[in-house]
């Protein structure tokens, strides 16, 4: 894929960079590239929202849009970004210019191509530890390398073996050997890889799935080839005003919907309507056409204005990485389950008293109950019997790493006693990365940094040369033994 549609850039793009889009809305010579990127996050993130009047809403606001796109995750170098900043500003020009059809249509926007790969790292190449793998290869376990590890291995063509690899586009794996994925025997279309689907018509196999091709099945639920809807049981392109159609998807372009069977023009803001399908684009029917729901109001379609989530037909508000919380504040919500731990932050200095108080409390003193087994303080004791008690000393023994505390181990001692021992600070020998303060053992305990760090074998080293020592950076680190 060379171009992006703007919402696939907000929904892709920015989730996997995680860059703090900014407040202004576009580029203006920005004056590093982490502005610019910024400026180009805003920009899209206006732009969704002055289209929304018409189209609907995907953020509760523009700023909630930044806000989301900004917290996932920490904030990338300058160096990490490929684009150079008139790219960049470009973009953010070229979305405030993008008309609201294309951008609701899913179109490209002309302008922001850099944004394609604008943080991907080169793919590992066949033999490298895996990262991304290039074309061609995918990440298996090497048992014969070094100690063992996961590379890219090349894909096998038809009638090789896939024990220990992956079949080659338009192949599967049948009884250890890559055969033809067309023809393959199938039940349901989750059986057949890629855009092929489950034949009923064709004895249960696998075939193609062309305009056409059976959907809206137990068998054949969809049409996943590009351009085709699942219009009438058969997957066809969508159709123009008039054409039949069961949902808003069956018909061309953003200005049409589904009413009454038929395509016809889509229902605006503020329009009576039956169903969400008769609504432009993201527009949903609560009698009358409007945005979704947000937190605190029901969502009987599933569906919420981000950060929202619909859980048991609620809007909740999801805050990811939040602040920590103080004592007494909201941690947790027992009607909502799981989910609401992401509606959080973290308490400080005490736990969450989850489907009890739903509050930050206090951690219980030594000898109180741990009914939960988190109502200890992790930093002086760790919940035993059903009470919470003291760590044991150094030098004591003990049956299992937690009776230690989380500077300390349970270690033999080669006499035939278990005792508490501290851990190993980085740079001296171990042999196990549970026995290291930071939880890495090459040889020696580290926190990432192996050169002039003492090793064992050259695959303890960043340069991968092993010299009783590590020498200079110069290369990546790998698991991986050379071949």
């Amino acid at each position: 894929m060379n171009r992006l549609a703007l919402l696939g850039i907000i929904g892709w793009t920015a989730l996997a960079m995680g860059c703090d889009p900014g407040s202004g809305g576009g580029g203006g010579g920005s004056g590093t590239k982490l502005e610019a990127l910024s400026a180009a996050f805003g920009a899209m993130c206006d732009r969704a929202e002055a289209c929304g009047d018409e189209f609907g809403r995907w953020y509760e606001s523009a700023q909630a849009c930044r806000d989301l796109l900004g917290g996932i995750f920490p904030e990338v170098a300058e160096a990490d970004i490929t684009a150079s900043i008139a790219d960049l500003d470009a973009c953010a020009a070229a979305v405030a210019a993008t008309a609201c059809s294309a951008i609701f249509g899913g179109e490209a926007v002309t302008g922001c191509e850099v944004m394609d790969g604008i943080f991907s790292t080169p793919p590992s190449q066949i033999g490298q530890e895996c990262g991304r793998c290039a074309d061609g290869a995918s990440c298996w376990w090497q048992p014969a390398r070094g100690g063992g590890c996961y590379a890219c291995t090349a894909d096998a063509a038809l009638s090789q073996s896939c024990n220990g690899a992956t079949c080659a586009t338009d192949s599967v794996c049948a009884a250890g050997v890559c055969v033809a994925e067309s023809g393959f025997p199938c039940s349901f279309d989750t059986d057949c890889p890629g855009d092929y689907f489950c034949d009923a018509g064709a004895a249960d196999t696998c075939a193609a799935r062309v305009s056409g091709s059976p959907c809206g099945s137990p068998q054949s639920d969809s049409c996943d080839v590009d351009g085709l809807a699942c219009v009438a049981g058969l997957c066809a392109a969508p159709g123009a005003a008039g054409a039949a159609c069961d949902t808003k998807d069956d018909c061309n372009g953003v200005e049409l919907a589904c009413i009454q069977g038929s395509c016809q023009t889509a229902k605006a803001r503020g329009a009576a309507c039956a169903s969400s399908q008769e609504c432009k684009a993201r527009l949903l029917c609560n009698t009358t056409c409007g945005d979704a729901p947000v937190p605190g109001e029901a969502c009987p379609e599933g569906v919420c204005l981000s950060p929202g989530y619909c859980f048991s037909g609620q809007c909740i508000s999801l805050v990811f990485n939040g602040p920590p919380l103080a004592l007494g504040d909201i941690c947790s919500d027992a009607t909502c389950g799981p989910i609401c731990s992401l509606s959080y932050g973290e308490c400080a200095d005490s736990y969450c008293d989850a489907g009890g108080t739903d509050l930050c409390t206090a951690y219980v003193a030594e000898g109180q109950p741990c009914p939960t087994f988190h109502e200890c303080d992790p930093a002086t004791s760790y919940c035993s019997g059903n009470s919470c008690t003291a760590y044991i000393a150094l030098g004591a023994a003990c049956f299992y790493d937690e009776q230690c505390g989380p500077s300390a181990t349970c270690t033999a001692d080669g006499a035939g006693n278990t005792l508490c021992t501290a851990k190993i600070a980085d740079g001296q020998p171990c042999t196990d990365g549970a026995r290291c303060l930071n939880g890495y053992c090459y040889g020696n305990c580290s926190g990432g940094d192996f050169d002039t760090l003492p090793c064992t074998a050259d695959w303890d080293c960043t340069n991968g040369s092993c010299a009783g020592s590590c020498g200079p950076e110069n290369v990546d680190w790998s698991d991986c033994a050379p071949l």
